[in-house]
């Protein structure tokens, strides 16, 4: 006996009788699943909407604002929900400045690093995480080389805004005022070798 193709084609085991269409829900507008009690919210509840990165933005920047200790909190939930978003990030960043956690601070601004080309705002809080481990030098380097050592300068690059920008100038001064101490003064009599 020959087998031809069509006799090796296995039959299917259900039959167009026993496969059940999706329920259509009229109220959606669309094809539901089967619902199994305990995983879907129920039905009388509206579905929340998820919120913006603007939403979220703004909940840290009046959390900042009001020196809310639910800031660290507020960023964290942001973080989660939006985890490559630059503003995200960099408020993050600047939320752990003003906890005083340079460390965290500075993993933020690398995940930046890793998702986008760095930027002044991006510098500028690297800066005042390098004066925050008192590294004065290099934050006043970071700073003269993308131009932000003016408070006008560095006010118009800072994430903060108007809601830190005294926190902002007060970390400024301290810059120049430790790189100032640190500074050889000469002598003017004094004559520089060269050699």
């Amino acid at each position: 006996m020959r087998n031809t193709a069509s006799d090796m084609v296995q039959a299917p085991s259900r039959t167009a009788a026993n496969i059940t269409p999706p329920r259509a829900d009229p109220s959606r507008g669309r094809i539901a699943q089967s619902r199994l009690p305990g995983i879907d919210p129920p039905r009388d509840q509206p579905n929340i909407e998820r919120p913006t990165r603007g939403v979220w933005a703004d909940r840290i920047r009046v959390a900042l604002a009001k020196r809310s200790p639910q800031v660290f909190q507020v960023a964290e939930d942001a973080l989660r929900a939006y985890p490559a978003d630059a503003e995200i990030i960099l408020l993050a960043a600047l939320t752990a400045l003003a906890g005083n956690q340079p460390d965290r601070a500075m993993r933020l601004l690398k995940r930046h690093g890793k998702y986008f080309v760095p930027s002044k705002r991006m510098t500028l809080l690297t800066a005042l995480a390098l004066a925050q481990t008192e590294q004065y030098g290099l934050a006043w380097a970071t700073l003269a080389a993308d131009g932000l050592t003016t408070d006008r300068a560095a006010h118009d690059w800072f994430i903060g805004d108007t809601v830190m920008e005294g926190w902002l100038y007060d970390n400024l001064h301290e810059i120049r005022r430790q790189r100032m101490r640190a500074a050889p003064w000469r002598d003017s009599r004094t004559p520089i070798r060269r050699g």
